[in-house]
């Protein structure tokens, strides 16, 4: 009984011996399998905020209301991720001289949470707003994080901050 252990205890030794770089080569593709799938997990878990503009939407009346013909310019903010987030606040961010930026009516109204696959919109009316002032759409979240929607080609966005910068140095 002992002499047929020890054979095919070494039988076995043997056969890992003799494949030992096979094995080696499976273990490396288990791992690289399972390494690339818990990376495209997390991609895939964390938040991601798509910010839409629709320019030039036309109001009408409903039910007597004197709101119609008015020209807004619609900003969704959409929750693409899986992780929920809160909205504080979304503005213009215009370009310098003007500077500063404009809050706008958001609905529903913020603070509000976007779970997975929500959106919020917010209304710019076009007669407030100079539509060639803007540099950017921004929205910030409750901790802090400021997503942003570049409207303002990037020469202009380059030649307001060095305008910025040259004004904040000559005052």
């Amino acid at each position: 009984m002992l002499a047929i252990n020890t054979i095919a205890t070494s039988t076995v030794t043997s056969w890992l011996q003799s494949n030992a770089g096979i094995i080696a080569v499976c273990a490396l593709i288990v791992s690289a399998v399972t390494a690339t799938v818990q990376v495209l997990n997390f991609l895939r878990d964390r938040r991601d905020v798509k910010i839409y503009t629709r320019r030039e939407m036309e109001t009408f009346d409903i039910d007597g209301e004197e709101v119609g013909g008015q020209m807004q310019t619609l900003v969704i903010v959409a929750n693409d991720g899986r992780r929920p987030f809160t909205i504080t606040r979304v503005i213009a961010r215009r370009l310098f001289p003007k500077g500063g930026f404009i809050c706008l009516d958001c609905f529903p109204q913020l603070p509000v949470q976007l779970t997975e696959g929500q959106r919020l919109a917010a209304l710019a009316d076009e007669d407030l707003i100079d539509l060639a002032e803007v540099e950017a759409w921004e929205v910030e979240d409750a901790v802090g994080h400021i997503y942003r929607e570049n409207v303002a080609p990037w020469g202009a966005r380059q030649l307001s901050r060095l305008r910025m910068w040259i004004h904040r140095l000559s005052a």
